[in-house]
């Protein structure tokens, strides 16, 4: 009998790339055995698998339905150290009865590895391994895990620094009368933001058509996107509500009103970072919907956003003050700044930007917290007609 133990240099086993991953390895042999070779591996892989339904075919006299297999790859590095015995084939030895003990490191790649995840669609996986390849006898392994710190630099990025604005327009009316127009739109100081930063969103309402709008519900929400490669490109994605306030927001006709409201990157949440991986990705966007009286389509709006790991801090001209931040009003709420990982739909074919539409019941929302409660209201005035 064969025990393994691994041990890392960091208690977390977290590492960037480029740093030093360094393994004690002990192994306790309670049995003589023969064995070609002892490897300790380090591996970095990205993995997506599905089945889907494929062709009907006739076995046996019978008409089975088969399951087609989807599959994407991707290997970041691989690398093996022989502790005992070579590549090559090898007459191999006995291993008595004791304890060993082996210290191995290894190098990471400078690259910009992407985050760790575990998924029922796929992983980002990275791993050491342990093996004794046995004569005559079932191979002998252990694997541990280990996590990579993924980095997104937006001082490299700085056309995320800039204000952003977004709108989006609706039509409203009978086919036998000109459609009127509403207008729903986000006002962010910039795009990227960091864990530990709050994201001031502005929503600005132009009613111009004739149905009062009732209410307005703001999201954060995070977008998995899986692909496979063969036997072709494939896609599914999930999509997580992290965040939600709703509020009452009465806009009545020919009115506009301009509305504040704020997330919270909480950091203990793992945000992850996917860089340089073609088979999996993921996405934040901030979804605003309001809720017009009657019985009538809710338009709503998507502005994705990006979450990174390094601020700002290095940009020119930078202020502490963050003089262009759109600050909102002490009447905003602040509840459920801790993200809910609230599972809301897996789709299949949900690959378009903005990819939120139209998602999901709105039965599968968890209950709002803070329904009712009335955003800062920085301007209402009337259109002239």
């Amino acid at each position: 009998m064969v025990t393994f133990t691994i041990e890392f240099d960091k208690p977390d086993k977290k590492y960037r790339g480029g740093d030093v991953v360094r393994c004690e390895l002990y192994i306790r042999v309670t049995e003589r055995f023969k064995a070609k070779s002892l490897t300790f591996q380090f591996e970095g892989v990205a993995h997506t698998e599905w089945t889907k339904p494929g062709q009907a075919k006739k076995v046996d006299g019978k008409t089975v339905m088969t399951q087609d297999k989807y599959v994407g790859h991707e290997e970041y590095f691989k690398h093996v150290e022989y502790l005992l015995g070579s590549e090559s084939d090898s007459p191999g030895e006995f291993i008595e009865v004791g304890y060993y003990h082996y210290r191995i490191s290894y190098k990471l790649p400078n690259d910009d590895l992407p985050s760790n995840i575990e998924n029922r669609n796929g992983y980002v996986r990275y791993t050491v391994k342990a093996k004794f390849e046995s004569i005559n006898s079932p191979i002998k392994s252990h694997t541990a895990p280990f996590f990579i710190v993924s980095e997104l630099d937006f001082n490299k990025l700085p056309d995320l620094y800039v204000p952003f604005c977004d709108t989006s327009e609706s039509f409203y009316g009978l086919c036998c009368c000109r459609p009127k127009l509403l207008e729903i739109s986000h006002e962010l100081p910039r795009i990227g933001y960091v864990p530990g930063e709050t994201i001031p969103v502005t929503i600005e309402i132009n009613n111009h058509s004739a149905i009062r709008v009732d209410f307005i519900k703001v999201e954060l929400l995070k977008n998995l996107i899986f692909k496979t490669t063969e036997p072709e490109i494939d896609k599914r994605t999930e999509t997580k509500l992290l965040n939600e306030h709703s509020f009452r927001a009465k806009v009545p006709s020919n009115q506009s009103k301009k509305l504040k409201t704020e997330f919270f990157l909480d950091p203990s949440y793992n945000w992850k970072v996917f860089n340089k991986c073609e088979i999996i990705t993921c996405e934040y966007f901030i979804r605003s919907e309001v809720e017009m009286s009657g019985c009538h389509k809710n338009p709503n709006i998507i502005t994705k956003i990006v979450i990174g790991t390094i601020s700002y801090d290095e940009l020119p001209g930078r202020s502490d003050s963050n003089s262009n931040i759109i600050i909102a009003s002490d009447d905003v709420i602040h509840e459920n700044r801790r993200p809910s990982l609230t599972l809301i739909q897996s789709l299949e074919d949900f690959n378009r930007v903005p990819p939120l539409v139209s998602v999901r019941e709105e039965s599968e929302l968890p209950s709002p917290s803070i329904l009712g409660v009335p955003l800062a209201e920085e301007e209402t005035f009337n259109f002239k007609i």
